[in-house]
């Protein structure tokens, strides 16, 4: 048995570094005290994995060679296998004769009904001119989706293009995915990485780069992955020394005071409240997104 020497499970690890954790419970965290590294359930992950009671743990107590308990695995979907466009061709073929061959047997004049329509002529009724329903244009359907521009700290960079706004956009501040934070002159975010997105697609898109990406998230590892919550700030092209490293954070419960959320995760409840502009003791419901501080 491991000595107990942190608040984290040490066999809890990323697939390309397992001495490195994701310090949230994710899809990315496997097992390694087990025969076969798995995804260990959500909840387990925050009930041991993820906090001091680690050792408390039923696989973390068990023999390494032994397999991971089933009941304690994640359920990962795996994408549907799409059928072959020849088998759909086939099926469609056999289901068309069987059909035919099912209204000769009941009907033995189907067949001849098909091959030859009659020729009685139908009458031609009167066809009405319909009015024409203008489509509303791309504009018109945006138009209440529209957001403010994110203001760019002074640091930004010369030479990018910022879009000319047509009308006087209102932000709806929510603790929301891509929702803009602005805190003292500059814009955070929390962005969930898309399946074919990269470093380079990022920093381009969000006109930053990957220094400062680093030095902005919580035990960010060298490879992203889809879904992995990444917090951003457009425009940032320089480390800011005193600001802390944050974690993108979903809320699990159904309403929690923001101090509360701080004292369990165990960060600075004051830059909790700052970087999320949530002063006065708000409150956060299930399924916000924020942002944890915590030091370098």
């Amino acid at each position: 048995m491991t000595d107990k020497t942190g608040t984290t499970c040490p066999f809890l690890g990323v697939k390309e570094d397992r001495s490195t954790l994701i310090g949230f419970a994710s899809a990315g965290n496997l097992c390694f005290h087990c025969k076969r590294p798995e995804i260990p359930l959500m909840i387990h992950q925050e009930q041991y994995c993820l906090s001091a009671s680690y050792d408390k743990c039923s696989v973390f107590i068990q023999n390494p060679n032994l397999v991971f308990p089933a009941n304690l695995r994640a359920k990962v979907l795996k994408e549907p296998v799409e059928i072959p466009n020849l088998y759909r061709i086939l099926a469609v073929l056999f289901v068309t004769t069987l059909l035919v061959a099912w209204g000769i047997w009941y009907n033995p004049t189907f067949l001849q009904n098909i091959l030859l329509p009659s020729s009685t002529e139908f009458p031609i009724g009167v066809i009405e001119t319909a009015t024409r329903i203008p489509t509303p244009t791309l504009s018109e359907v945006l138009n209440p989706l529209i957001i403010s521009t994110l203001d760019l700290p002074t640091s930004a960079p010369t030479g990018t293009v910022t879009p000319s706004p047509t009308s006087t956009p209102v932000l709806n501040q929510k603790h929301a995915l891509d929702t803009p934070i602005e805190v003292d002159g500059n814009t955070f975010v929390i962005h969930k990485v898309l399946p074919k997105e990269n470093f380079e697609i990022i920093t381009k898109t969000y006109n930053t780069n990957v220094d400062v990406i680093r030095s902005m998230n919580y035990l960010l590892t060298n490879s992203l992955w889809a879904n992995l919550p990444l917090v951003l700030s457009p425009g940032m092209a320089t480390i800011h020394p005193k600001l802390p490293t944050f974690e993108g954070y979903m809320v699990t419960d159904a309403a929690i005071n923001i101090d509360d959320l701080a004292v369990q995760k165990k960060v600075d409840a004051t830059l909790t409240r700052q970087f999320n502009n949530c002063q006065n003791g708000c409150i956060l419901r299930q399924g916000d997104w924020v942002l944890l501080p915590h030091p370098h």
